[in-house]
């Protein structure tokens, strides 16, 4: 797994680093406002994605693996509460 995280994070640091010079790359400040409140945009999708995918996470070690929520909590560095909440779907 720390492999696929290396990854992940690699990526998307190449990511970010190509979109900021994308956008700096645009001279009209107007154009650039645009191109930026799309990448915002864009990247309020993305993060949505990751939130359920984290709730899948936490529904997956609950109800198919058994755990408790505190066990679950402790695992993934949380208090107990936010790992009930992330399985009952609430931010």
């Amino acid at each position: 797994m720390g492999e696929r995280v290396e990854s992940a994070c690699e990526l998307h640091a190449q990511m970010s680093e190509r979109i900021i010079e994308v956008v700096r790359g645009v001279e009209d400040p107007g154009a650039r406002h645009r191109l930026i409140g799309e990448v915002l945009a864009e990247n309020s999708g993305f993060v949505s994605e990751l939130a359920g995918l984290i709730r899948e996470s936490v529904q997956a070690m609950k109800d198919e693996q058994g755990m408790s929520y505190g066990r679950i909590a402790a695992e993934l560095g949380l208090s107990r509460s936010r790992a009930q909440q992330l399985y009952n779907g609430t931010r």
